[in-house]
């Protein structure tokens, strides 16, 4: 009799064994959660999260190192990415101002604003910019984008005054000037465009300005 409890005993022990180590391999591989950016400030020290976010600004840093800013279109809220070098190309080799991000890393919050310390592993293209940045994004978000170039696409429209041209979004609700010096831009009126422009603040009359370089019909 006590032989068969002792033998209980040890199938029992083995069994429990077993599923805790099935549990710590579970939480050893589980993903790191996904957050908004707006909610980086909550996490501890040390924490692995994943944020998606917009390509607001990216530059190098001695030591191959390179920065990043990652925004929320929806809300606005930025947090600076340290990216180390790892088995990948740097982000600055396939990503460009606009595009979405998917981005892992450690949360630093010793600074006055939190950090996310990344490597090149952790950091993939979601989506390109002329399928993130609409042109309702853009107006709303302006001052991310003020000086920079990327992609982004609209129907083109006439302006108030003659001669002037407009990049709308489709339902018409919100529009941004639109120049070229590369372009005759009458022949794009009433089409849908995706363009490669520079957003400037004109201070003569205040008012945001596409500067196109390249403009092609659709959605590309």
């Amino acid at each position: 009799m006590h032989g068969k409890l002792f033998s209980d005993h040890r199938i029992l022990v083995a069994i429990l064994a077993l599923l805790l180590s099935a549990m710590l391999l579970l939480v050893s591989t589980a993903s790191p959660p996904a957050v908004p950016i707006r909610q980086v400030f909550s996490f501890d020290d040390g924490s692995v999260v994943v944020l998606i976010g917009v390509i607001v600004d990216m530059f190098l840093r001695d030591g191959g190192a390179e920065n990043l800013v990652l925004a929320d279109i929806t809300d606005g809220a930025t947090v600076r990415v340290y990216c180390n070098p790892g088995l990948h190309e740097q982000p600055s080799h396939f990503l460009s101002i606009g595009d979405e991000a998917r981005v892992q890393g450690e949360v630093s919050s010793s600074g006055s604003s939190p950090v996310l310390f990344a490597t090149s592993d952790g950091i993939t293209l979601s989506r390109r910019a002329e399928s993130v940045l609409s042109v309702e994004a853009l107006c709303r978000n302006w001052a991310l984008f003020e000086g920079d170039s990327f992609r982004t696409n609209g129907v083109v429209i006439t302006g108030d005054v003659a001669g002037s041209y407009r990049l709308s979004d489709p339902e018409m609700m919100h529009s941004v000037l639109l120049r070229s010096d590369h372009t005759e831009l009458a022949g794009y009126v009433g089409k849908r465009a995706t363009i490669t422009a520079v957003l400037r603040l004109d201070p003569g009359t205040m008012s945001l300005v596409l500067i196109a370089s390249s403009l092609y019909p659709g959605l590309s």
